[in-house]
């Protein structure tokens, strides 16, 4: 059972990296984990504000981003997102493009164009696959030969870049719900403290230790823990809405499917179910159907 945050010893990352993280004295547990995850040093130059950061009170889903600046000039947008979203592929598309656009300033030359990668923490079913960890990056190849096309001499002198694909953003997901808790690289310690909200038994990430001695919730003062409560109420509320958005459209498929029939029953009960953005996954679940057969019914109304 996931503890109550009253009960855990540590502050969740959502909130550390919407407040703590931002100091630059713990710069270092941000650069831990994505030297981890992206397999090479990193090193965080300044933590840059970004239109994609803003929020209004009355938003009904409880977003995080965080936009980092190596000391390479590389950006990382660092996103974490509670609800589901149908359209969540193409927020991510739409996020790092505003991102680019924003930092290249009008009459500069495209050689401007930095690299970035976007991480995206979702506490969702997103997609249909069973890895938790997803990368996604452009590569050119040839449609006779397959061939990996590479870049020109003056250009990996100028740009460093193997491949064009290089110079493309890429997209990390770390889909949570998917992960079973089952620790088996530094990776899969973090993954543990992000869906848990709270620090494996046993870790090895030099980093994770940073958290346990600089973000516990018992260090906290007074007004930064109402806070921290008040966040995680919010959290809860979001994503109490979502379940009962998703028994609704149950409810409400099976009252209208009954007059027409068992299969027309099932039929109505995914496409309610689907258009309150239940994950794929979750309605093949509930009509006890093969996700592949949940999808051609999608297809069948011209809903996907």
């Amino acid at each position: 059972m996931t503890k109550k945050y009253s009960d855990r010893k540590v502050v969740s990352f959502d909130w550390a990296i919407k407040y703590a993280l931002r100091d630059k004295i713990n710069y270092q547990i941000l650069e831990g984990f994505l030297s981890t995850l992206l397999d090479q040093p990193i090193e965080v130059e300044e933590i840059l504000e970004s239109e994609t950061n803003a929020t209004t009170e009355d938003d009904k889903q409880v977003v995080v981003d965080v936009l980092c600046k190596t000391v390479n000039k590389e950006l990382i947008l660092i996103e974490v997102q509670f609800a589901t979203q149908l359209d969540f592929f193409q927020r991510i598309i739409f996020s790092t493009s505003k991102i680019l656009s924003e930092r290249l300033k009008k009459g500069e030359g495209f050689h401007k164009v930095v690299k970035i990668y976007a991480v995206s923490l979702v506490y969702f079913n997103l997609g249909v696959g069973k890895d938790y960890v997803y990368w996604g990056r452009t590569q050119f190849r040839g449609m006779n030969n397959n061939e990996v096309l590479s870049t020109s001499r003056n250009q990996m002198a100028k740009y460093n870049r193997k491949e064009p694909g290089d110079i493309f953003p890429e997209f990390i997901l770390l889909r949570l719900n998917a992960f079973n808790g089952d620790i088996k690289s530094q990776l899969d310690e973090w993954l543990y403290y992000f869906k848990n909200m709270e620090l494996p038994e046993h870790y090895t990430s030099k980093s994770l230790t940073l958290i346990a001695e600089k973000l516990k919730i018992n260090d906290m003062k007074v007004e930064e823990l109402k806070a921290y409560k008040e966040y995680h109420d919010k959290v809860a509320i979001s994503k109490s809405a979502l379940m009962t958005s998703f028994e609704e459209g149950v409810i409400e498929g099976h009252r209208e499917g009954h007059q027409e029939g068992r299969l027309k029953e099932k039929e109505e009960v995914i496409l309610n179910a689907y258009a309150r953005q239940m994950a794929i996954a979750d309605i093949a679940a509930l009509v006890k159907y093969e996700e592949a057969e949940v999808l051609l019914v999608l297809q069948k109304h011209r809903t996907l």
